[in-house]
């Protein structure tokens, strides 16, 4: 219900954080032996191919960031997305926190 931008810069910093943290997920889940070096795959494919994705999503409002005219608007996007992408690892931090204690 907003403009295009916000969208589409909110998944490009969605799918830049995610390629960031896709290599520490997958070493961690390996390292406490949860799977095994040989069965990850999901997480390896995103380490490499979310920078294309968010490169790709970047690349559709560069136009409008580097005018100016909506650069308000592609700022509104980024924000929004680092913050879903925050609220959804401390989600899961604060739920493993309270299983923990149970």
């Amino acid at each position: 219900l907003d403009r295009l931008e916000v969208g589409i810069a909110c998944m490009g910093v969605i799918e830049y954080c995610f390629a960031t943290i896709s290599n520490t997920i997958a070493t961690g889940v390996v390292k406490r032996e949860w799977v095994r070096e040989e069965d990850l795959k999901h997480y390896r494919i995103h380490a490499s191919i979310d920078v294309r994705h968010a490169q790709d999503f970047f690349e559709l409002v560069e136009d409008t960031w580097t005018n100016g005219k909506h650069r308000t608007t592609v700022d509104q996007g980024l924000q929004l997305g680092v913050y879903l992408f925050n609220r959804l690892y401390v989600s899961l931090f604060e739920t493993s926190k309270r299983k923990a204690q149970l």
